[in-house]
Order: C-alpha cells, then sequence, then structure tokens
C-alpha cells in the first residue's frame, strides 16, 4: 500500500514560497498582521511573535491578570510593529 493521496507532497501554488502571507484583522482594533505564530492580546490590542512573546507582557494570577508594557518586559518592536522576544540562549 502507498501513501493516501491527501498525505503526498502536492505540486499545487498553495504550498510554495507563491502563495501569499495569512493576513489577520482584529475587527475590534482594526490592527492586522501576518504569520501563522503570531499572537494578538485582545485586552491592550499589541500584537507578539509568539505566544512566549506575548506571555512575557502579562502579569498576575489567571482570572486577575493584566498587560505590561512590552518594552517594559524586554520585548523590541520590530519594524512591521510586532513585539519580539530575544531567542532562546544556547548552551
Amino acid at each position: 500500500m502507498g501513501q493516501p493521496d491527501h498525505l503526498k507532497p502536492s505540486d499545487s501554488s498553495y504550498e510554495t514560497a507563491e502563495r501569499p502571507p495569512l493576513r489577520i484583522v482584529h475587527l475590534p482594533c482594526g490592527r492586522e498582521w501576518t504569520g501563522q505564530r503570531a499572537e494578538h492580546c485582545p485586552a491592550c490590542h499589541e500584537t507578539f511573535a509568539s505566544t512566549r512573546a506575548g506571555d512575557a507582557h502579562r502579569t498576575g494570577p489567571h482570572g486577575a491578570r493584566s498587560c505590561l508594557p512590552p518594552a517594559t518586559v524586554g520585548l523590541w518592536l520590530g519594524a512591521r510593529g510586532i513585539w519580539h522576544r530575544a531567542p532562546y540562549r544556547v548552551r
């Protein structure tokens, strides 16, 4: 038995670099971004490059969490207006 058709590599442009990036818009604030890993905070409406970066700006116990200014927790703002965190250190 061979590999099922839906698991075989495809020649479609959907799976190539020709595909335009996924564009996401948060309707309540109008902010938009691209990328599958990015996350947007619905409380302060800042956009982060990853869950790890987004989590870094939150403080307090669950159920009573609040947002800290991203720059005060070591995040840096990229050219596209998305906050980033320094990568993990290589040991």
